[in-house]
């Protein structure tokens, strides 16, 4: 109904022809012209990705991440950090801690 225009019902024989002609050539363009516009922001969006992932600096090879983890240990050591567990249990036990508490109006009250 929305390509059918008010005054199409008055077209007869070439005029109605050359009507549908068009209305038709108006939707094969606007449709492509849409389709290709969706398909440069997807692959512009991939492109992008696959950039970042070649710049990312994290992501290395298997020999590589050997000696990382080895240098690392022998800092944390050498620093005398805490350990990684260590870490992640004070972590989780910060997160217990802020569970129990909520914020109300003026200030900060124990849920316990």
């Amino acid at each position: 109904e929305f390509i059918f225009a008010e005054t199409a019902d008055e077209l007869s024989g070439v005029l109605l022809a050359m009507y549908w002609l068009y209305a038709a050539t108006y939707m094969f363009v606007v449709f492509y012209t849409l389709l290709n516009f969706l398909l440069a922001i997807v692959i512009e969006a991939f492109i992008q990705t696959k950039q970042d992932l070649e710049d990312n600096v994290t992501e290395k090879n298997f020999v590589l991440d050997l000696c990382d983890v080895a240098s690392s240990y022998v800092v944390f050591s050498r620093r005398r950090w805490p350990s990684k567990r260590i870490i992640v249990a004070a972590l989780r036990e910060f997160e217990d801690l802020k569970e129990g508490w909520k914020e109300e109006a003026g200030g900060l009250t124990l849920n316990r």
